[in-house]
C-alpha cells in the first residue's frame, strides 16, 4: 500500500470517528459550540457532519395548530408586530412571518412605536405599571 492510499484511509477512518463522537455528543445533548471546542473543530463542521449523520438536537418541530394560526393572524391583523406575535403564541418570528407574509410594519409605523416607547420610557415608574 502506497503512503498517499493510507494516509486516504487514515482520513476516512478518523472522519468516520469524529462523525460517530459528533452523533453520540449531540444525543447527550451537547450544543455545537460545546461539541466543537472538545474536539477542536469549528462549529461549521459539527453542523455539516450533524447533517451527514442526520443526527438532530432535541425533537423535531411540533406543527403549528390551527388555534395558534387563528390566533396570530388576529394579532397581526389588529397590528402586532410579527416579534410580538411570535413571542404571544409561543413560535418563532420567522414561522410566524412565512405563515402570514406582508404583515411587515412600515418605516413610519416603527417610528410611531419607536417615539411611543420613548415617551413611556420618560414617564415615572410607577405610573409605567398602570
Amino acid at each position: 500500500m502506497t503512503t498517499a492510499n493510507l494516509r486516504v484511509k487514515i482520513d476516512r477512518e478518523s472522519t468516520a470517528l469524529r462523525r460517530k463522537r459528533i452523533t453520540e455528543m449531540t444525543q447527550q445533548g451537547l450544543s455545537s459550540p460545546e461539541i466543537a471546542a472538545m474536539l477542536g473543530m469549528s462549529e461549521r463542521s459539527v453542523t455539516r457532519a450533524r447533517v451527514l449523520c442526520e443526527c438532530t438536537l432535541g425533537e423535531a418541530a411540533v406543527p403549528a395548530t390551527d388555534d395558534e394560526r387563528r390566533r396570530a393572524l388576529e394579532l397581526l391583523t389588529d397590528g402586532c408586530s410579527y416579534m410580538e406575535t411570535a413571542r404571544t403564541i409561543g413560535r418563532s418570528s420567522t414561522a410566524v412571518r412565512r405563515w402570514f407574509p406582508g404583515y411587515e410594519w412600515t418605516a413610519a409605523q416603527c417610528g410611531e412605536m419607536a417615539a411611543m416607547m420613548r415617551k413611556l420610557n420618560r414617564l415615572p415608574a410607577h405610573l409605567r405599571d398602570l
